[in-house]
């Protein structure tokens, strides 16, 4: 039951965080969108240098790859990161939610509330120390 009770929340924090990449897509515009994909692959990896090319950062966005080095200098341009060849260096993270506007957020709050938050489950417990799956 309690395996069962933390796999039902990550799932329900995945299908929000579908709907908002989804809610996202339609209602943000190219930077507001680039700068909450910057802020979840910070979440996920130690440090503020992110190794993203700008090939894989087009495919996230469903736009050119041209699109996102001229979107990255608007980002540039506003001192919230510096990207460079391979490479993105967050320099002020709450300037990059302040751009990201409402497109950033909500999912990772209701991840925090359910997974991440005061729980009687211990998650290493329930797979037996299996951390190689990961839940975030």
């Amino acid at each position: 039951p309690e395996v069962r009770q933390l796999l039902l929340r990550y799932v329900h924090t995945c299908e929000l965080q579908l709907a908002h990449s989804a809610l996202a897509a339609a209602k943000f515009n190219v930077h507001q969108r680039l700068a909450r994909w910057l802020l979840m692959c910070h979440v996920r990896i130690d440090g503020n240098h992110l190794p993203l090319t700008h090939d894989f950062l087009a495919l996230m966005l469903g736009i050119r790859r041209a699109g996102v080095t001229n979107e990255l200098h608007v980002l540039e341009g506003m001192h919230a990161i510096k990207s460079t060849r391979g490479n993105v260096r967050i320099l002020d993270r709450n300037k990059l939610i302040e751009i990201a506007g409402g497109s950033y957020g909500v999912p990772e709050q209701e991840y925090e509330r359910l997974i991440e938050g005061p729980r009687s489950v211990n998650p290493a417990a329930c797979l037996n120390g299996y951390d190689a799956i990961v839940l975030s």
